[in-house]
């Protein structure tokens, strides 16, 4: 009769370890697939614009993706950012543009 005590609670413990793993889960851990997705998407398609477009043409019209893409989430808590923050957005900016560019 022990074992089946025993056997109980481990089943227990592992319905109530499935349970907590079940709220612990959310959709924003979705973000970082679609995010990856959204990337491998974005280097296909360039690689294959590449060979009708200029690299200047290729990076306006990414980037005024990127930024009509970024301002949907304006209605959503936007604040202006401080004078630290727009710095570390330039140069981030800049890292990004100058990565895209050497893959063009």
């Amino acid at each position: 009769m022990a074992g089946l005590g025993r056997g109980a609670r481990r089943l227990r413990r592992r319905r109530d370890h499935a349970r907590s793993v079940g709220r612990a889960w959310s959709w924003a851990a979705l973000l970082p697939v679609v995010g990856a997705f959204a990337a491998a998407l974005r280097d296909i398609i360039t690689r294959r614009l590449s060979a009708r477009e200029t690299s200047g043409a290729i990076m306006f019209y990414s980037m005024a993706l990127m930024v009509a893409c970024a301002s949907l989430s304006a209605p959503f808590g936007w604040r202006w950012p401080d004078p630290l923050d727009l710095l570390l957005f330039l140069a981030v900016g800049f890292l990004v543009g100058g990565a895209h560019t050497l893959m063009i």
